[in-house]
């Protein structure tokens, strides 16, 4: 295996989207209520892990329920698909083997509203967004919950370039 310590190359490019769903039922009729906080981080850095032999992309594979035949140029590809590229400007970490280190120096916190459903039910959005982020900053998790909303969904994003620095598999620096 390789390893790889995974950090953005710009501060304040690191963006957490934690999703809560919540359905409202109402004269047969039900409309599906989505808050969704995002945190944007000034910093963080993240343990990548990438298979380096055949035999660990054939675990790979197999962990994942696909097989090296999906990739035209089989274990080639799949070994690219593993690797951020350091060009790119957009990084879903769910596309890598990753492992947060750390996140530090929030910067901002900020939810949103979505409905999902074709529905007639009326729905003050500006109401519920209070609601919701006074019950998020007095009770966090369990507030929400006592307010019928799940968490639904978390992912992490870096919206700029990234650094890839060699490291050992419990994320110490190769120099």
């Amino acid at each position: 295996m390789k390893y790889y310590v995974l950090e953005p190359t710009h501060k304040k490019s690191v963006f957490e989207y934690q999703q809560f769903r919540k359905t409202i039922s109402q004269n047969g009729e039900k409309l599906v209520v989505v808050a969704t906080l995002e945190t944007c981080w000034r910093w963080g850095s993240w343990l990548i892990t990438v298979p380096e032999t055949d035999e660990e992309l054939d675990e790979y594979c197999k962990l994942n329920d696909v097989s090296i035949e999906d990739w035209p140029n089989g274990y080639d590809d799949l070994r690219e698909q593993l690797t951020p590229n350091l060009l790119d400007e957009y990084h879903d970490l769910d596309d890598y083997d990753a492992e947060m280190i750390e996140t530090w120096d929030g910067v901002s916190e900020d939810w949103s509203i979505n409905t999902l459903g074709n529905s007639d039910i009326e729905l003050d959005t500006e109401l519920v967004l209070d609601e919701i982020t006074e019950t998020w900053y007095e009770n966090y998790i369990e507030g929400l919950e006592e307010l019928g909303f799940e968490e639904s969904g978390f992912s992490t994003e870096i919206g700029t370039t990234i650094t890839l620095k060699n490291c050992t598999s419990d994320g110490t620096l190769i120099h």
